[in-house]
């Protein structure tokens, strides 16, 4: 047990915190409420079932509301949508609402999930808990307090006031406050424990609130805290004596620059970016087809942060590395970020696939480096943030000119000139063979169509995929070149359609490339292969129209809360100077990585500092806007974006402000001697930062300590994923999206499909059997 117990938390020597006690607002559960439940519920609900009337006795603007239910009982019952009132009540089974229309397929699909996956309400007690407890008493309160900020009135305008968002405004690098001093803040004991600047701005809001924060944790607790940190490793022996005795002063500070140092950090940083990235190595939905070429991205984050790349670096080389640096394998692995969406193998309708991927993607890339929740702009304008949407569909033009493909890595400067030749000579057999298909479909095409929907195996898709297939490339619009490209990832050749001659001489092309390849093994270059990447359907972008408006083309530009500027696009340019793309993701990332973009830094200090603590000074990370959580220490993350960027973006140099500053290395447990001293009662969240935070390790880090502790744990990094049975770091593991390993599961990892600003962290007694008799353990 004690092994057990040495696994499972994070500050050694504390009690294992319960299980939180609310939903998140940043957590997955509470953006599906957020985007798909409380605006049908402000819309259409609330005016008969809210603060103002109780129509039946319920009310809908609390879950305590719904749960309680009105006259004809429980509105809903959480896990059991079809025995939920309120469900039948939208499907019109038994009772027809809301009267004045039935609500959208769409809504009543999203509210019937939302019923099924629990009901979480952000902010709020999860609705199993709410009930086994008993139900308070009901609340009296504003629909503006309980169902968040009033609706916009402004439509399609942005006003003075919306620009004035502290989201919004130019970071202005503050005074860094003095260290408090006078009646209740002892001179002493807060210089002692002011490491950095960070910690003057904490002790100047816990002086203003009374509060004494707790002193240092013990060495033990400090050496544990910083490995699993900033390693994701428990410390050897050697590590803990070294430290335990370390007579220095600047010890905590040596030994965070040796953690930085360590190519471990690279691991543990990736793995927390790749949460965001929704990274995993598989299709999704039920066929979870593996993607072997998935690890490149993988690899790619992992170096990039043991590199400590400058973070503007890191943004262009995800968004737009094959425009910015075609010549650089690690940029074009990097566009990897843009191929993280899943992807049904076999669908047939490619249109609307092809529309799903885009809005993926559009999502995807405002959340993780914006923090701009734009999904429910989508649909129309965003009901509380000031977001239209037109400014949806302009940062979506900026994606649209997206096409997937495998990329061929450029050669590295140190290969020789046989691995030059080699990579050479793979390259134009390659493109033989793709010559020869094209000129194949050409010939068909021609001569029947019968004969290319057979060899190509056509029959499955929509006439209208069909006759794109067939249409001359040269006539073909960007758009439909880009459902042609999605629609060839099934359509691919089969040899055993072919007429013989043709069969004879496909299978002379692919045996050559195989006997190539065999008798110039040797030369074969360590790194040389492909990885996901895009590129751009060529250089005119695809018109990009708001839904329902087909006659309205929507241009790339700024969020207009932002200036609503357009920006101009930075094509690629071929040897001969042509353009080859569009430039527009260029440009796009080119805006993001600006440092006068009042997002950006904000955004990735604020990641950093969720890492160290649990949660960040914007608890909400991937929402900056109104529905999300306000900053706690607003000027601290003002300075620390300044900071960021006047370091030249370096992701080291915050990391080791935060971890070496006295805020983080505080005792996450009161003593006996410091209970009472304001915290508890002042603060009992501790947003303050009056303790360090009582965390329970990630999956990842239950798996490495325990691999660690056997002596079993096989350091090799980098390179295709290995099962999850293998001794690999976690990191290394294949991850796929429906099958998870049983640890991962456990212990709340998630599954890639949508980007993970924070884990869910539960405590259950499954958890403590698995870790007790779980065959791999």
């Amino acid at each position: 047990m004690i092994a057990v117990f040495a696994i499972g938390w994070l500050a050694s020597g504390a009690a294992a915190p319960a299980a939180p006690d609310v939903t998140p607002p940043g957590s997955p559960e509470a953006r599906f409420f957020e985007e798909h439940v409380r605006p049908v519920l402000v819309e259409r609900c609330v005016s008969c079932h809210g603060p103002e009337k109780h129509k039946a006795g319920l009310r809908v603007d609390s879950l305590v509301g719904l749960l309680r239910g009105g006259e004809s009982g429980a509105a809903i019952t959480p896990g059991e949508p079809d025995d939920s009132n309120l469900v039948m009540a939208i499907r019109h089974d038994g009772w027809e609402m809301p009267p004045d229309g039935r609500l959208a397929d769409t809504q009543i699909a999203a509210i019937t999930e939302w019923v099924q996956r629990g009901a979480a309400w952000p902010g709020e007690k999860p609705a199993a808990m709410l009930l086994a407890e008993g139900l308070p008493a009901p609340q009296e309160a504003s629909t503006a307090s309980i169902l968040g900020p009033p609706l916009r009135n402004t439509k399609g305008e942005i006003t003075a006031a919306d620009r004035d968002s502290w989201a919004y405004r130019p970071v202005v690098r503050p005074a860094v406050p003095p260290l408090p001093v006078g009646e209740g803040t002892p001179d002493g004991l807060l210089r002692a424990a002011a490491h950095n600047p960070i910690d003057h701005f904490v002790l100047e809001r816990l002086a203003a609130a009374g509060i004494e924060p707790l002193p240092e944790a013990d060495r033990l607790t400090l050496v544990r805290r910083l490995f699993f940190d900033l390693l994701g490793v428990p410390p050897a022996p050697a590590d803990i004596e070294s430290f335990v005795n370390d007579p220095a002063v600047d010890a905590v500070e040596r030994l965070v620059e040796q953690l930085l140092a360590d190519p471990r950090h690279g691991e543990r940083r990736a793995r927390q970016w790749l949460d965001l990235a929704r990274f995993a190595e598989s299709d999704g939905f039920r066929q979870d087809a593996f993607r072997p070429l998935a690890w490149r991205y993988r690899d790619y984050v992992i170096q990039a942060f043991n590199d400590d790349t400058p973070y503007d670096r890191f943004v262009l080389e995800q968004l737009a590395g094959d425009e910015l640096f075609p010549r650089s394998a690690g940029a074009l692995a990097a566009t990897g970020f843009l191929r993280q969406t899943i992807y049904e193998y076999n669908q047939v309708d490619v249109e609307t696939h092809w529309a799903d991927i885009l809005n993926e993607v559009t999502d995807a890339t405002a959340d993780v480096f914006l923090a701009l929740g734009m999904g429910c702009a989508r649909c129309h304008d965003h009901k509380f943030d000031p977001i239209l949407q037109r400014d949806y569909y302009a940062l979506q033009a900026f994606l649209a000119p997206l096409v997937w493909h495998d990329a061929d890595l450029p050669p590295a400067d140190t290969w020789t000139s046989a691995q030059r030749a080699y990579a050479a000579g793979v390259a134009e057999r390659r493109d033989r063979i793709a010559a020869f298909e094209d000129a194949l479909r050409e010939s068909l095409r021609d001569a029947a169509e019968q004969p290319a929907k057979t060899a190509w195996k056509l029959e499955r898709f929509p006439p209208e995929i069909q006759a794109l297939w067939f249409k001359p490339p040269a006539d073909r619009t960007p758009h439909e070149a880009q459902i042609v490209s999605l629609a060839a990832r099934q359509a691919t050749l089969t040899p055993d359609r072919l007429a013989a001659a043709d069969r004879e001489a496909y299978d002379a092309l692919v045996a050559d490339l195989a006997d190539f390849e065999k008798r110039h093994a040797a030369d074969r270059p360590p790194d040389f292969g492909r990885a996901m990447a895009v590129a751009d359907v060529g250089p005119r972008p695809p018109d990009v129209t708001i839904p329902g408006k087909p006659d309205l083309a929507i241009e790339p530009h700024v969020p207009t809360v932002l200036g609503g500027r357009p920006l101009p696009p930075e094509p690629r340019l071929d040897d001969r100077g042509q353009a080859i793309s569009t430039g527009r993701r260029a440009a796009l990332a080119r805006w993001i990585a600006a440092p006068d973009n009042p997002l950006t830094a904000r955004v990735m200090v604020n990641r950093l500092w969720q890492w160290h603590f649990g949660r960040g000074l914007v608890a909400s990370t991937s929402d900056f806007g109104v529905l999300g959580e306000p900053p706690t220490h607003p000027e601290l993350l003002d300075w620390l974006a300044d900071e960021f960027v006047a370091s030249g973006w370096s992701v080291k140099h915050v990391t080791w402000l935060i971890v070496s500053s006295a805020a983080y290395r505080r005792s996450s447990v009161p003593s006996i001697v410091s209970a009472g001293q304001g915290g508890a009662e002042a603060d009992p969240h501790n947003l303050l930062l009056w303790r360090q935070a009582c965390r329970r390790l990630e999956a990842e880090q239950i798996r490495d300590a325990a691999l660690t502790i056997s002596g079993e744990l096989d350091g090799t990094s980098g390179g295709p994923s290995v099962p999850p049975s293998k001794p690999r770091r976690a990191i290394s593991t294949r991850l796929l999206r429906n099958t998870p390993s049983d640890l991962c599961e456990a212990f709340d990892a998630p599954d890639g499909y949508l980007s993970c600003a924070q884990r869910n962290i539960t405590t259950t007694p499954m958890q403590s059997l698995f870790l007790m008799n779980g065959e791999w353990l």
